[in-house]
């Protein structure tokens, strides 16, 4: 069965780390929240979600989007979530304390992916982008690459 990546992109960069991440795995499929009905995913083994962070959440349309899950749609499925992020490291005292405040999408992801009993793969991670609208920092598509490929389980022989 497929891994299954589904995210919503405000500029394209968490659209990116989504397809890089996709790209990474056997079999991994990267989609948009439109092209999947939350009512009916598909079959999948492991199942990732990203989005951007805005205000500490996930995009509103990614939150309608995780409120669609049925409750046990995700039942012994492995799933994993991040998002794309300011780096508070360079940012102003002020706005550092905000985000320390608030937090970042991706353990919200998580949590929801929880609360559908889903089983995390990977504590929830984020990946950098330079400015609101990007680009991603230098090296985070290959650190998106690795990640996804930690999250494959080795064959068993």
């Amino acid at each position: 069965m497929p891994a299954l990546v589904v995210y919503d992109s405000a500029y394209g960069n968490t659209a990116q780390v989504a397809r890089d991440i996709a790209a990474a795995l056997p079999h991994g499929e990267a989609h948009a929240i439109g092209e999947i009905d939350p009512r009916r995913l598909p079959p999948c083994d492991l199942l990732i979600v990203g989005s951007p962070t805005q205000g500490g959440q996930p995009t509103a349309a990614l939150r309608t989007w995780l409120g669609g899950l049925p409750p046990d749609a995700l039942e012994n499925t492995r799933c994993a979530a991040f998002d794309t992020r300011l780096a508070a490291a360079d940012q102003g005292f002020a706005l550092r304390l905000l985000m320390q405040a608030i937090g970042y999408a991706a353990p919200r992801i998580a949590k929801r992916l929880l609360a559908t009993r889903g089983i995390l793969a990977a504590e929830p991670v984020g990946f950098l982008v330079d400015g609101k609208e990007g680009p991603l920092r230098a090296g985070e598509r290959e650190r998106a690459a690795r990640w996804a490929k930690a999250l494959t389980p080795a064959p068993v022989r």
